[in-house]
């Protein structure tokens, strides 16, 4: 997951600056239709699992695809899961995990601030981001090394 992680573009400085906002399209007044929206908060693993269901031993023979999901700081969305779908795309992105390490694996990833632009679709599970573009925005400078003595 890290190596995933570590592809996913950087965020240019201007990029950073935004915060969520959301809008429906123009000349829209229905809420089923899309909206636009740009979204920065937390990368992470969704708990809503789809997972197979097949009976075994060691109790750790299921495969759960969970979908990659931004939670939003900030925003009407605030605290909320929304899929991730890119351009071109049929799927939000999504993970292939076994049912036993998946929350664990969900506890170890990295903290990892992105910012997701799109369209909204709602869907009966969440709402989703389409033709989204998505950048992780880099942690801030740590303070400076104290000098030697």
């Amino acid at each position: 997951m890290s190596a995933w992680l570590d592809r996913i573009p950087r965020c240019s400085p201007s990029q950073q600056l935004k915060t969520a906002s959301f809008g429906a399209a123009p000349g829209d007044d229905d809420p089923s239709l899309a909206a636009i929206i740009s979204v920065r908060g937390q990368l992470t693993l969704s708990t809503q699992r789809a997972c197979t269901a097949v009976e075994c031993d060691d109790n750790c023979c299921n495969t759960c695809w969970p979908a990659w999901v931004v939670i939003p700081v900030g925003g009407d969305r605030a605290g909320r899961e929304l899929g991730i779908q890119k351009p071109h795309d049929q799927h939000v992105l999504g993970a292939a995990v076994m049912e036993c390490k998946l929350d664990e694996m969900r506890r170890r990833l990295p903290r990892t601030e992105v910012l997701v632009s799109g369209f909204v679709e709602h869907d009966e599970l969440r709402d989703d981001i389409v033709d989204a573009s998505l950048c992780v925005i880099p942690p801030p400078p740590g303070p400076p090394a104290a000098p030697a003595p």
